[in-house]
């Protein structure tokens, strides 16, 4: 009895880790979290390394002649595109990742990622 719940149970684990998640956002904690997500993967697992871009919404205020940081749609896309490619880098010596690209605020478009994927982790 006790062999059969430890299997059931080390089962019910491994699902845990069979669809994985990882916001990468260019800090090195994201960077960290795609490498503990790629050694905790399951053997036949699927881990995706998730990058949402968008700029700020409107605001009124004169900011001069030059197009703030946060406005600019190529350099928010782009800084997005370098930090999925440097978290595929960081986690090759473990395993290959899907990277996905999407435009729109992180929190949002990363859970309906979780949701489209029925991602478990």
């Amino acid at each position: 009895m006790t062999t059969a719940t430890h299997a059931t149970r080390l089962e019910a684990g491994r699902r845990v880790f069979t669809r994985i998640v990882v916001s990468i956002d260019g800090s090195q904690q994201s960077l960290e979290a795609a490498r503990q997500a790629a050694l905790l993967q399951d053997v036949d697992g699927q881990l995706t390394l998730f990058s949402a871009w968008d700029i700020a919404p409107t605001i009124i205020l004169g900011t001069g002649s030059e197009i703030p940081y946060y406005f600019d749609e190529e350099l928010q896309r782009t800084t997005a595109e370098k930090a999925l490619l440097a978290a595929r880098n960081y986690i090759a010596p473990y395993t290959a990742a899907t990277g996905k690209l999407v435009r729109g605020t992180p929190v949002a478009k990363l859970l309906e990622e979780i949701e489209r994927d029925e991602d478990t982790l």
